[in-house]
């Protein structure tokens, strides 16, 4: 089936079902589900598992589009974002269910490094001031020589992403 959105709805609908016996529509409405009235369609950006597209495929991307905008990361407890502006990462934090934080480049390195959760991309949102200015190439290739060098400056982060971050390389 096919959805469409229509207004703040989105209608889900199925082939071969006809509206009437007078050959009307070849659809029909079989579900509606409710969107949130807060974020409206339009408003949406990039969503997904990070199993299924890897950040550093999404952070390219945005990099590429030269977007403006927060990602958002959740996993295993914790909660990261990405401030891009122009596809140039901005600020970066990432906070652990204890409340310990990490922030810059230290916090983009561990959300970039993360396999498992979900991300969501807001468009337009701005962080309140800039607390770096990164290009995505940079970031990547910083924290993969972290990751083959083994050395511990993401000790911190080792603290609170050893299940998110998955099997040692």
């Amino acid at each position: 089936g096919d959805d469409i959105v229509v207004g703040s709805r989105v209608l889900g609908f199925r082939a071969g079902d006809p509206v009437s016996d007078s050959g009307g529509a070849d659809f029909r409405p079989v579900e509606e589900i409710p969107t949130s009235a807060a974020s409206p369609p339009q408003d949406r950006g990039l969503a997904g598992s990070v199993s299924d597209i890897s950040l550093a495929e999404i952070v390219q991307i945005l990099e590429r589009a030269r977007k403006t905008g927060r990602l958002c990361v959740s996993a295993a407890d914790l909660q990261g974002s990405m401030a891009f502006r122009d596809g140039r990462v901005v600020a970066a934090e990432l906070t652990s269910p204890e409340g310990s934080v990490l922030s810059g480049r230290e916090a983009a390195y561990a959300i970039l490094v993360l396999q498992e959760g979900v991300f969501e991309f807001f468009p337009g949102e701005q962080p309140e001031e800039d607390s770096m200015n990164e290009c995505v190439n940079a970031l990547l290739l910083e924290s993969m020589r972290l990751i083959d060098e083994g050395r511990r400056s993401l000790e911190p982060a080792d603290e609170v992403l050893p299940d998110a971050r998955g099997p040692a390389p």
